[in-house]
């Protein structure tokens, strides 16, 4: 599944949250919780005024925000948290791991910022781990942890083990 939407800000708008201007400022805490109040706001009308429906996503997701700014790519870093935090209780469970796996930030030529959320499939591989766990712990051995990329051929491989061992005992 996958949902996008657009939240209506100006280039000069989203030059006032850069990550450099709050960086290199003595902000203190209640203008910074203005601030995410605002973005809250924001995103939850946008939200609401899109008819997006609240908790669509069950399982881990994937959000890319594109922005149209005069911006560096990396100055953005306040606004894309405040976006997920604003999204946190609506769309997305929480933004740990258990559901957040990746965040990218784009430009566009579109108006504003452009939000879209994308449900990983994460299951098989949970699954997977979880009978590589009982393998190790049976033969006394330690879990090590590896690449992304190796985790997948890794998977890969025991999905085809266990569906050998499978054949083998019917």
């Amino acid at each position: 599944m996958k949902i996008s939407f657009e939240i209506p800000m100006t280039k000069k708008e989203i030059g006032k949250y850069s990550l450099n201007k709050f960086y290199s400022t003595n902000i203190h805490w209640t203008k910074r919780k203005e601030i995410a109040d605002y973005f809250h706001s924001l995103v939850q009308c946008t939200l609401y005024a899109n008819k997006v429906p609240r908790f669509p996503f069950k399982g881990s997701v994937k959000v890319t925000i594109y922005y149209n700014s005069d911006l560096d790519i990396d100055g953005h870093g306040v606004i894309s948290k405040l976006i997920v935090d604003a999204m946190k209780g609506y769309l997305i469970n929480d933004d740990t791991r258990k559901y957040f796996v990746n965040l990218e930030q784009e430009f566009w030529e579109g108006n504003g910022i452009r939000v879209v959320i994308e449900e990983k499939n994460l299951s098989k591989y949970v699954r997977g781990w979880a009978i590589w766990n009982q393998l190790c712990k049976q033969k006394k051995k330690h879990v090590t942890y590896v690449k992304a990329e190796q985790q997948k051929n890794i998977i890969v491989y025991m999905v085809q083990l266990i569906g050998s061992c499978q054949k083998n005992t019917d």
